[in-house]
């Protein structure tokens, strides 16, 4: 069971992060990262230090890429208005939705945000723009993530691509000591495009005094 947990809560690219001081000795238990908005272009990264220096395991560097085909819809009896970029889309009938990329003369790509795939002949409406029309045909798109490993050994852990949650960031082995009087950190080398990011690092004291939470 933690002792003290420290918290630090990303919101946006520019949050400042606090600095914790260790009253007492610890050894790090666990790490876990959750986040609001999954990172889609790029990881997320992080690395914990104690006094400016890691204690993150070493691992091979594993990068993430995603490359996305958008759904097409084809569409007529378009009605009130123009669908916009970047605006989501539903249908009626099957609870489909997308963020539209494009849109022009009866087609449309989007970026499926459900499961769900739309259906010939029901009635799609615009977020924003209120505009509805009837699909005519449909094709779902699909995404594709690959990794690249390199040998060069790093320290951070990662939060990868379309992940909102990571409950074991780092299980440490027990050999780690954060020492009374230490400053520990969280260095967010990678925001990409997660957002409200929350990294939470449980300690355990070793002189089992009673719990705290940061």
């Amino acid at each position: 069971m933690a002792n003290r947990i420290l918290i630090w809560h990303k919101s946006s690219p520019s949050a400042v992060l606090p600095i914790y001081y260790a009253e007492r000795d610890y050894t790090p238990a666990k790490l876990r990262i959750m986040a609001g908005n999954a990172p889609r272009a790029k990881e997320f990264w992080v690395d914990i230090k104690d006094d400016g220096v890691s204690i993150l395991s070493d691992r091979a560097a594993t990068h993430q890429r995603w490359s996305e085909k958008y759904t097409t819809l084809g569409y007529n009896t378009l009605a009130t208005s123009t669908f916009r970029v970047g605006e989501s889309v539903s249908g009626g009938t099957s609870s489909a939705a997308g963020i539209v990329r494009s849109d022009g003369h009866g087609n449309m790509e989007l970026s499926m945000t459900t499961a769900a795939s739309f259906a010939d002949g029901e009635t799609i409406t615009g977020a924003t723009s209120t505009a509805t029309a009837k699909v005519i045909s449909s094709a779902r798109g699909s995404t594709n993530i690959s990794a690249i490993t390199t040998d060069s050994p790093i320290t951070r852990t990662v939060l990868a691509l379309g992940q909102s949650l990571e409950d074991m960031a780092d299980l440490f082995d027990g050999e780690v000591t954060i020492e009374e009087g230490s400053l520990i950190t969280c260095d967010v080398e990678q925001m990409g495009d997660a957002g409200n990011v929350t990294v939470q690092l449980e300690l355990e004291s070793l002189t089992d005094e009673g719990d705290e939470s940061d």
